[in-house]
């Protein structure tokens, strides 16, 4: 039985988006139904902080950080909220996060320029619904500078509503999952081959 290759996901987001962050969860678990049914050793495994027993007098954000420290994609997801500062600085810049989000995003940013890992996608909301008195303008300000901070960088995207985001994100993660699938079956076939050549040798 061929063992399954586990690509790992964190998701990292405030709390105005945590329905599009159970879509990521939805859809991975979908798509690895679709990959088991077509033979494919490819599995998605989103890690979530929620799920973490959390330590007595430990700071919150830092055991997550300590707790979820290698994956192989990286997915933000920013609306509304920028995030609860967590009153860490950021080393390279001399200035507070402002937010776990944010310092979560840095830190895989950081581990990407540096290894190449992991693949960053981040995800702004469009969709404005709600009366103006509800939004918070100091949230939306902080939310619209980061994102323009790192539009530059290739790897920001937005969408419209949950439908929207779904669609994009069934797309992302499923046309990752073919090519890996691709690659693991070519690896595969070397290796039945490479063993064959071993006995022929004897």
């Amino acid at each position: 039985m061929i063992r399954p290759l586990e690509i790992q996901i964190f998701v990292s987001n405030p709390r105005d988006v945590e329905k599009e962050k159970k879509i990521i969860e939805d859809v991975c678990a979908r798509i690895n139904t679709t990959l088991e049914l077509n033979n494919c050793s490819v599995r998605y495994f989103v890690k979530e902080w929620k799920k973490l027993i959390l330590k007595f007098g430990v700071n919150a954000q830092t055991e997550i950080e300590n707790s979820i420290k290698e994956y192989d994609i990286y997915i933000g997801i920013m609306w509304k909220k920028y995030g609860s500062d967590v009153g860490a600085i950021n080393p390279q810049t001399g200035s507070d996060y402002g937010s776990g989000t944010v310092k979560e995003f840095f830190i895989a940013y950081d581990s990407f320029k540096r290894k190449g890992v992991p693949t960053m996608y981040m995800y702004f909301k469009d969709q404005n619904n709600g009366p103006l008195s509800d939004l918070d303008l100091d949230e939306l300000r902080k939310v619209s500078e980061f994102r323009k901070s790192q539009e530059t960088n290739g790897f920001c995207y937005r969408f419209k509503n949950k439908n929207d985001f779904k669609d994009k994100i069934t797309d992302l993660l499923y046309q990752t999952a073919l090519n890996l699938c691709d690659k693991a079956k070519k690896q595969q076939k070397q290796e039945v081959y490479e063993k064959k050549e071993i006995t022929l040798e004897f």
